[in-house]
């Protein structure tokens, strides 16, 4: 059993804090099999600290600049938020107790935590809650209490219009993915009641790849989902649940780290607006990552006033550029076929894309002789009629 304390020690050590640094781009299996000296007592918890290091360093960058973190395991790290999805759920919460239930890292619970008169961390694991009071001072939040408890035996203890922050673990015992919320742990669905009498707010965190419709009745209801994405890959999706929400929930749809603005729906209202197909005319439209997981696939045509291609292919289309659209505009030049294209673009260097078509992207790539890159669009699509189509584009 690792003994923390000792381990520390030995971590923020000249000698090894100076390994650390020259060892960042050196191959894990390589330090296994031939470990330098200095490292052999603590070989396999300081390639995991290592690892962690690199994994952090552009996700958590205020975290990797500081030479004394004490890292939790990598998957930790990977499945931590980052600092810009931290940021951004800070802008959803604030009041007088934050309880963020499942501590974890802590990369969430710090960045809520401005907001708040007092900020309290629950963890489960000990080893988390030993490195998280090391972390949080020295990255300035020695005001957060530390609890090492269980979500469900800290709830009967919390005090009246509390609110709550939970990021429910993932995984299986066989370490399988999961993202269903009764799969998770802790199980929110059977705490659900006891959570929403004592709390006056609730925010849960959830896979990117949770079915928002399967979620929604787990919880009953939620008054906002908010669907995030940096730079148009999506990598998480937020449930805040008030005491007493509404039947219809919002929909937020973000794309950080871009120009790109929020776009809001519902799915009831979504249901209501009529399919608006037809021919493919000036600019293609692709609405980003958030839109697309918030199936708001006909919500955003009436705001922007647009014709969807079809109706299994998420592209829109208009005669003309809009301004401020949540995702990529491409102009149409013209509709080709594997000769004409490569009398159109000679040095058959373009990006491929495809929607609604027989085959992949790649695969179509490979057909047509296409190097990947340049300011050129190749997009493969099926049309309002059922047609395939190749179209010639270039990215606005």
């Amino acid at each position: 059993m690792l003994d923390a304390q000792e381990f520390y020690r030995f971590l923020i050590s000249d000698a090894v804090k100076k390994f650390l640094k020259e060892a960042e781009k050196t191959d894990p299996n390589r330090l296994r099999l031939n470990p330098p000296k200095l490292i052999r007592p603590w070989k396999e918890e300081l390639i995991e600290q290592l690892i962690a290091r690199k994994k952090a360093k552009t996700k958590l960058p205020n975290w990797y600049v500081l030479e004394n973190i004490f890292f939790p395991p990598p998957l930790s790290v990977e499945q931590s938020s980052s600092n810009l999805t931290a940021q951004y759920k800070a802008t959803l919460l604030q009041g007088q107790n934050l309880y963020d239930l499942t501590g974890g890292m802590g990369v969430d619970c710090m960045a809520l935590s401005q907001n708040f008169k007092q900020t309290h961390y629950v963890e489960k694991e000990s080893s988390l809650c030993q490195r998280f009071e090391i972390n949080k001072d020295l990255l300035g939040f020695e005001h957060i209490q530390i609890h090492h408890q269980t979500t469900e035996d800290i709830l009967n203890d919390l005090p009246p219009n509390a609110v709550l922050y939970i990021d429910p673990a993932r995984r299986a015992q066989n370490q399988n993915r999961i993202f269903r919320f009764a799969d998770c742990s802790p199980n929110i669905v059977m705490l659900l009641p006891l959570i929403r009498h004592k709390a006056s707010l609730v925010l849960i965190k959830a896979s990117p790849m949770i079915d928002l419709s399967q979620a929604l009745q787990e919880l009953s209801s939620a008054a906002e989902i908010h669907v995030v994405s940096v730079r148009n890959e999506c990598k998480e999706v937020l449930f805040l649940i008030p005491k007493h929400p509404p039947m219809n929930s919002e929909i937020h749809c973000i794309n950080l780290d871009t120009t790109q603005p929020k776009f809001i729906g519902t799915l009831s209202t979504e249901k209501t607006i009529p399919d608006q197909l037809g021919p493919v005319q000036k600019i293609l439209l692709d609405p980003n990552v958030s839109i697309l997981k918030a199936g708001l696939f006909k919500s955003i045509q009436p705001v922007y006033g647009l014709i969807k291609i079809a109706q299994h292919t998420h592209l829109y289309t208009t005669d003309r550029r809009v301004k401020n659209f949540p995702g990529r505009q491409f102009e149409v030049i013209s509709e080709v076929t594997k000769k004409t294209l490569k009398q159109q673009l000679p040095q058959l260097k373009a990006n491929v894309i495809t929607k609604n078509y027989p085959i992949s992207a790649s695969a179509l790539q490979e057909k047509l002789g296409l190097s990947n890159g340049g300011e050129y669009f190749v997009i493969g699509l099926r049309d309002h009629q059922d047609k395939t189509k190749i179209l010639l584009t270039k990215a606005i």
